[in-house]
């Protein structure tokens, strides 16, 4: 499976996040602030937008930035590294009612803010409503949600088990930006004492399965009344280790290296809000050629589910399992990383017991969310 082509330049977390967007403000002044603007600015404090750069020499990169606001000519955002004014662009937006736009243009400017973080500003070729981004939002960011925004909808206590440090340390950076509480644990002791002390809403479990007390550890979770999510990040190829961790109580395997993106997308499954989803739009709709390639996959996974549905009547388990794992290794290509998780938790529920309450759910799950796809509709393949 690879991996999104998008990456971050600036290693931000929500606190660093924060403070450089505070120093900003602060430094516009009041007549910066409001008087000087021909448009309205809105806070658009969005983490991990896409943006596509075409460079004037030739060839393109695609980054992840951070939003800073929006008005109807343009947006400002943070990104690890200079842009050369001029370049032509592509961001890809989400409305509030979850569709997305892809919306083109130009740079304006590129300055250097702090460290190795530049604020580029990108003029859009064609007018936005700020009102379809921003809820509730009034001019400069005042808005009734009192929640930041550049935050995903995920909640809770997760125990971060690695004993390598430098595999930690990325795991928390990846977490940093959601609604998280994390204790990082190096040790089977220190993972047993936060079990033990704290109310633990999801275990990413990194440490060695091979080592003595690593599958001993998943255990005494489980017998510490731990009832959480175990998920393991492995290496370890070894069948029998899998398995083995598996009766000892982890919920799921992910192999390391793992796709970030698919990794956020089991984390909403684990711990997201238990929100109704109308529709489920591609997160590589900006993505040059994608858009085509999104459609027929729409249209593809909608005639699989059909598929699977009949074969989950009939008990024709093996075609089922065949028709999963091809969504599995498909959803996250296409940007439906919900696709791949919802695959996985049904191959999962199968594997335990093809006839089970737990099976029959994880069924309809899969089923609602092929279902639910939509294409990228009339425009928007090409960014209106």
């Amino acid at each position: 499976m690879s991996s999104s082509p998008f990456r971050r330049r600036l290693n931000f977390g929500s606190a660093e996040y924060e403070n450089v967007l505070s120093n900003l403000d602060r430094g516009m002044g009041p007549a910066k602030a409001g008087h000087e603007r021909s448009h309205e600015r809105f806070e658009y404090h969005v983490a991990d937008l896409p943006l596509l750069i075409e460079h004037p020499e030739g060839g393109s990169s695609c980054f992840l930035v951070f939003g800073r606001n929006i008005s109807r000519r343009g947006i400002s955002v943070l990104h690890g590294g200079f842009v050369h004014p001029g370049s032509t662009c592509r961001v890809l937006l989400q409305r509030v009612d979850g569709t997305p736009l892809a919306a083109q243009g130009r740079v304006a400017h590129c300055r250097l803010v702090a460290g190795s973080c530049h604020e580029v500003g990108v003029r859009f070729i064609e007018e936005v409503d700020p009102m379809e981004f921003v809820r509730s939002a009034g001019p400069d960011g005042s808005t009734d949600d009192d929640e930041p925004t550049h935050y995903e909808s995920i909640n809770g206590r997760v125990i971060v088990a690695e004993s390598f440090e430098a595999d930690g340390l990325l795991l928390q950076h990846h977490l940093s930006l959601f609604r998280l509480e994390i204790s990082a644990a190096k040790t089977p002791g220190a993972v047993l004492d936060t079990v033990k002390r704290e109310q633990v809403d999801l275990v990413l479990f990194g440490l060695s399965l091979t080592a003595d007390d690593g599958l001993r550890t998943i255990t005494a979770i489980r017998e510490a009344g731990c009832t959480a999510p175990v998920l393991v990040l492995t290496a370890e190829t070894d069948p029998a280790v899998l398995d083995a961790a598996c009766a000892a109580g982890a919920t799921e395997i992910i192999a390391k290296p793992y796709n970030v993106d698919l990794l956020i997308a089991q984390l909403r499954a684990y711990l997201g809000k238990d929100e109704p989803r109308s529709a489920r739009h591609s997160t590589a709709v900006a993505q040059p050629g994608m858009p085509p390639l999104i459609d027929h996959y729409v249209r593809l996974v909608q005639r699989t589910a059909d598929q699977i549905e009949r074969q989950y009547a009939e008990s024709e388990w093996q075609p089922l399992r065949e028709y999963c794992r091809q969504l599995k290794g498909s959803g996250c290509g296409f940007g439906f990383q919900d696709v791949t998780v919802a695959a996985i938790t049904l191959l999962n529920a199968l594997d335990d017991d093809p006839l089970s309450p737990e099976a029959r759910e994880s069924l309809e799950s899969l089923l609602d969310c092929c279902r639910s796809l939509e294409t990228t509709g009339p425009g928007r393949a090409n960014g209106e």
